[in-house]
């Protein structure tokens, strides 16, 4: 189609131009795109903006029209919510795991075991709640 467009601002000089549909830089139209449209999602930055365009999102070579999937916004939530949570609880649990290994390397070459270790820990750190002194 054509819109209406003025040079400059100018109301009295209006120039008739084409209309042309351009792609977004990020969408589902294959498996690459959609894997970086996801991960553009589940990093947080400007996920609102996808929401909208696919809500916004008609069939194959037509235009978008406002509104038109609301439902597309449930698996967004949904994604964000499963990335958000479960992902990020998966990656630090690993980040912990990883430094308690690190921690026992050090005891590598010990002959006690990890029961005996902790047990000769608390004895050393260990203090009396109050002290008890007889009088003579």
């Amino acid at each position: 189609g054509m819109f209406i467009d003025y040079e400059k601002g100018d109301f009295k000089k209006p120039l008739i131009n084409e209309r042309k549909w351009v792609k977004n830089d990020f969408n589902f139209d294959d498996v690459s795109n959609g894997m970086l449209t996801l991960f553009t999602v589940s990093t947080f930055e400007g996920w609102p903006r996808l929401l909208y365009n696919s809500i916004d999102s008609h069939s194959e070579g037509m235009g978008p029209i406002q509104d038109n999937k609301p439902a597309v916004a449930i698996f967004y939530f949904i994604f964000i919510i499963v990335i958000a949570f479960f992902m990020m609880n998966i990656f630090v649990g690993f980040v912990i795991v990883t430094f308690q290994n690190e921690g026992e390397q050090e005891y590598k070459n010990c002959e006690l075991d990890k029961n005996q270790r902790k047990c000769i820990e608390f004895a050393l750190k260990v203090k009396p709640i109050r002290r008890y002194i007889p009088k003579a």
